[in-house]
């Protein structure tokens, strides 16, 4: 799904759907049109394609220390966190 504005992409949604669990993989939109409500439409709107397609429950991933807010954005969309992971890093 993309969103286009003055003739460019403003934004995009990828979404697919995997056994019983439809999935957001991407969801992304360009700094100056962040603020405006885009990202959540996209995301309605994959969720409906979803829905269209036989899905009735939708996951995604996403770091949890994103400055974008995405974390508020998925629970406005009425996604709730259902597992988190930790990750840890050393250079060898």
């Amino acid at each position: 799904m993309l969103a286009e504005a003055d003739g460019e992409i403003a934004g995009a949604a990828l979404a697919f759907g995997s056994r019983d669990l439809g999935w957001v993989l991407d969801l992304g939109v360009r700094r100056p049109w962040r603020g405006r409500g885009l990202g959540h439409a996209l995301l309605l709107g994959a969720f409906g394609g979803l829905y269209r397609r036989g899905f009735t429950r939708v996951g995604l991933e996403v770091d949890a220390a994103n400055e974008t807010g995405a974390t508020r954005l998925y629970e406005r969309a009425g996604m709730r966190l259902t597992r988190q992971y930790d990750w840890y890093e050393r250079a060898v």
